[in-house]
């Protein structure tokens, strides 16, 4: 029961953090935008499910 805790404050702190930036990039100079989403794009692809559910589309 702990561990699923854990799991969901990590998950909404990732949430949490996820939108920080998100609503930071207009602001953000030079290819730092860029730099973000090519990060991102990254890591979802170093996830499983997301190789899933996008090769089903």
């Amino acid at each position: 029961m702990h561990l699923v805790q854990a799991h969901n404050k990590r998950t909404n702190s990732l949430s949490r953090h996820e939108l920080y930036w998100y609503h930071a990039m207009p602001s953000m100079r030079g290819d730092r935008p860029e730099r973000l989403l090519a990060a991102l794009g990254r890591t979802v692809a170093d996830h499983r499910a997301s190789r899933d559910i996008f090769a089903a589309i």
